[in-house]
């Protein structure tokens, strides 16, 4: 496929080159041109278990880095256990996980959370939220019913609407950050589990790349 990334005065210019590839189980998208790649929609019925997306991959003797998880990537898979997210992940699309109700963690070390991006996960018991991201979006717990402990970065700024609502487990956030940052982000609405829980602060190891998930 020809990616073309812009358009001025009905002129486009393709300015590079993604091809679909198959690697260990997992569907990419690769560009040639910045040697990037991206996680895109697996296949529901075979993707099963414990799953680990790499920072880089070998495609024809060269190496890209996975910089993106796309739209739907693993939307219903229901037979994955658990998703290994790399540092070289800085972009995750809405609905990436969606209703893969076979999850039980997840670290999202360097990326925002997207709109819907494990809603219905209703076994979700664990999330962390590494000091790489920004954003909580809309809804992206949705209805997580086992969700017991989150842990969230301390650059985060923003925590959208119903981003936890119907988690009616969830007991516990651990906040790296301190009582007056997290004071200072913006919260939306709908989110009466997220108040309802103990908020912990100041916790995790700031020498970390990503926040290291506190014991349950």
């Amino acid at each position: 496929y020809w990616v073309i990334i812009g358009c001025k005065y009905r002129r486009c210019s393709a300015i590079s080159f993604a091809q679909e590839v198959m690697i260990d189980n997992i569907n990419y998208y690769v560009t040639t041109q910045s040697k990037t790649a991206t996680v895109y929609k697996q296949n529901a019925d075979r993707t099963s278990g414990d799953i680990v997306i790499p920072e880089t991959i070998t495609y024809k003797n060269e190496t890209y880095s996975v910089t993106g998880i796309g739209q739907y990537a693993f939307y219903r898979c229901t037979k994955v256990r658990s998703i290994v997210i790399p540092n070289s992940v800085k972009a995750i699309s809405s609905h990436a996980f969606e209703d893969c109700t076979g999850l039980t963690s997840i670290e999202i070390p360097n990326s925002d959370v997207p709109y819907r991006g494990f809603t219905n996960c209703t076994n979700l018991t664990n999330v962390t939220i590494g000091n790489g991201a920004k954003i909580i979006s809309d809804e992206a717990f949705y209805n997580c019913t086992s969700l017991r402990t989150v842990t969230i970065g301390s650059e985060i700024e923003i925590i959208g609407q119903y981003a936890f609502a119907e988690c009616d487990n969830l007991a516990d956030v651990y906040y790296v950050g301190t009582e007056e940052k997290w004071k200072q982000i913006s919260i939306g609405s709908n989110l009466y589990m997220l108040y309802k829980a103990t908020i912990h602060f100041n916790c995790c190891n700031h020498e970390y790349d990503f926040v290291i998930t506190p014991p349950t």
